[in-house]
């Protein structure tokens, strides 16, 4: 004979023959329960079962309240447990049981997943970050990974992503060449044939990577002078020397560097104390 489930099991989320195997299973249980205390299974079977499958609209109507499930499922174990001639009192406390470790479990089971899926959340705003802006330092977390730790974690990052985005508009606004122009640069590169004094890369890669680390989000713009297409820019992954004779500044190391020129672009060291264009 067809059995067709409606109503309590639609309301599971599982399918007519998945509600069914779990309605059997807490009988068999409830049977077993019943059967070590007393010596018999038949009442504890349908009682279990009974308050199994009326499980769904229990916690419908009580609103997820567990002290009112709890009632509930005692009041229909009982009835249930009396119908096929046993006791109340039995049938209510087999149901009871049920109805409290099942809801633990399920709380148990909930958080667990809940906890997973805000991890995953905070993994995929972790890769987001790092795919739009590659050069940002990667921000570290500690401690236990909980539920609230991740929404923690969600909210950083959710700021660090916003603040990334505009920082990257920005720095795309300027129009600025992702590659450096030899010339230019072999003026403030030593040794070249064309270095005239101040600050100084030993190669053109540092001047390289300082604009490679523009581009990527990596760094800190600290100050601009649009007239002269300069940005004042630090940036921790490369050094250069400040070279300054008359301040007494002699192969000075720096991470603090200027950026000039937008379609032909160089990159010059300057003094790592630079504040507010002084």
């Amino acid at each position: 004979m067809a059995v067709q489930l409606c109503g309590p099991a639609l309301r599971t989320g599982l399918t007519g023959g998945q509600f069914a195997a779990q309605v059997a299973a807490h009988s068999a249980a409830g049977g077993t329960l019943k059967c070590c205390r007393e010596g018999s299974s038949g009442t504890g079977f349908v009682s279990a079962g009974v308050t199994k499958a009326l499980t769904p609209a229990i916690d419908s109507e009580g609103k997820g309240n567990i002290v009112a499930g709890t009632v509930a499922s005692a009041v229909v174990g009982g009835t249930a447990s009396e119908l096929g001639g046993g006791k109340f009192a039995n049938g209510a406390q087999t149901a009871a049981f049920q109805y409290l470790f099942n809801a633990r479990a399920n709380r148990w089971l909930q958080s667990r997943n809940h906890t997973a899926y805000l991890r995953d959340q905070a993994a995929a705003l972790q890769r987001e970050l790092s795919q739009l802006a590659p050069g940002r330092p990667q921000r570290q977390f500690v401690g236990p990974e909980t539920a609230a730790g991740f929404r923690v974690q969600i909210n950083t990052l959710q700021r660090d992503l916003q603040v990334a985005r505009q920082e990257m508009a920005l720095r795309e606004s300027m129009g600025i060449s992702r590659s450096i122009s030899e010339q230019k640069q072999d003026h403030h590169v030593q040794p070249s044939r064309l270095y005239g004094g101040g600050g100084y890369f030993s190669s053109r890669a540092g001047s390289q990577s300082v604009l490679n680390a523009f581009h990527s989000g990596g760094g800190f713009i600290m100050g601009r002078n649009i007239g002269n297409s300069q940005i004042f820019f630090h940036y921790g992954g490369a050094a250069g020397f400040n070279q300054n004779l008359g301040a007494g500044f002699i192969n000075q190391t720096t991470n603090m560097f200027m950026i000039k020129g937008t379609s032909r672009v160089s990159v010059v060291p300057i003094n790592p104390r630079w504040r507010n264009g002084l």
